[in-house]
C-alpha cells in the first residue's frame, strides 16, 4: 500500500490521532455563503457520495436585510458629574468590526470546520479538499485544527455554487487523476 501524504509532505498515516479506518476515503467540501456541502470519493466506490450538507439561508441575503435595525448609541467615555450624567463628548452610533456578511461566514464555517474536526477524531477520512470561494476558504482553514490542516491535499478557490449536481460532480472528480470515477 503507498503511503499518502499532503502537500507539505506529511505522511497521512503518522498524522496524531488518526487511524486508517477510513480505506482511502477522501471528503470534498464544496462552500460558499449560503451552503457548504461535503462529498466522499472512495477508492471502492465510484462517483461521489453526499455526505452532510450545510445550508445557511441568511448567506444569500444582503447586509442590509441582515440587520434589524440602526446600531445603538453610546456616548464617548468621560468623567460623569455628580448627578450621574455624562459630562462631555459626543453621542455615536455602535457599529460591529465585521459586517453582517462576513459573520455569517464566520458562523457557517465555524459549524462546518467544528464538524470535520469531530469526524477527523473518528477517522471517517483520510485526506481533505476544500472547493470554496476565497474568503470562505480563508475563513474555513482558520478554524482547523494543526491535524485537519495536515490532511489537507488540494484547495480550490472556487465558487460552484451555481452548477447543477452532474457538473459539480463532474468537476470535484476531475480533482482526482488516475483514480477510478
Amino acid at each position: 500500500m503507498r503511503k499518502k501524504k499532503t502537500k507539505a509532505g506529511v505522511d497521512i498515516s503518522s498524522t496524531y490521532g488518526m487511524k486508517s479506518n477510513a480505506k482511502g476515503a477522501a471528503w470534498i467540501v464544496v462552500a460558499h455563503r449560503s451552503l457548504a456541502q461535503v462529498f466522499e470519493h472512495s477508492e471502492r466506490r465510484s462517483g461521489l457520495k453526499m455526505v452532510r450538507e450545510f445550508p445557511y439561508p441568511k448567506g444569500r441575503m444582503k447586509g442590509k436585510d441582515l440587520l434589524s435595525d440602526r446600531p445603538g448609541r453610546s456616548f464617548d467615555s468621560h468623567s460623569k458629574a455628580r448627578g450621574g450624567h455624562q459630562t462631555g463628548g459626543p453621542r455615536h452610533s455602535m457599529s460591529s468590526r465585521e459586517s453582517p456578511a462576513n459573520q455569517g461566514i464566520t458562523v457557517l464555517s465555524e459549524r462546518v470546520a467544528n464538524w470535520l474536526e469531530t469526524a477527523r477524531q473518528k477517522s471517517q477520512y483520510d485526506e481533505l479538499i476544500l472547493v470554496a470561494e476565497p474568503h470562505f476558504l480563508g475563513r474555513l482553514k482558520s478554524h482547523f485544527s494543526r491535524q485537519t490542516t495536515r490532511l489537507i491535499t488540494e484547495e480550490r478557490e472556487k465558487d460552484y455554487s451555481w452548477l447543477k449536481r452532474p457538473q459539480l460532480e463532474s468537476r470535484l472528480l476531475s480533482l482526482f487523476p488516475g483514480k477510478p470515477s
